[in-house]
C-alpha cells in the first residue's frame, strides 16, 4: 500500500518527518512553484498569546533565511 499524498496550499508533503519540536514539526515537502523542500507545521494548541505568537513567527522567519 502506497503513502497517502497530502497537499497544503502549493506544498505536497512527501511523508517524511525531518524534525519535531515542542510546538511544531518539519516535514519534507515540495513547493510547486519555488521548489522549496521543507514545510513547518505548527500545533495551534501550543501557540500562546499574541506576544508568544510573534516570537514564534520571528523564529520561523529567521530559520527561513538560513
Amino acid at each position: 500500500m502506497g503513502k497517502k499524498i497530502q497537499c497544503i496550499g502549493r506544498y505536497t508533503l512527501e511523508g517524511h518527518l525531518l524534525g519535531k519540536g515542542s510546538f511544531a514539526r518539519v516535514e519534507l515537502a515540495h513547493h510547486s512553484v519555488t521548489g522549496c523542500k521543507s514545510f513547518k507545521i505548527l500545533n495551534k494548541s501550543m501557540l500562546g498569546g499574541d506576544k508568544e505568537k510573534q516570537k514564534k513567527e520571528r523564529r520561523g522567519k529567521e530559520k527561513a533565511r538560513v
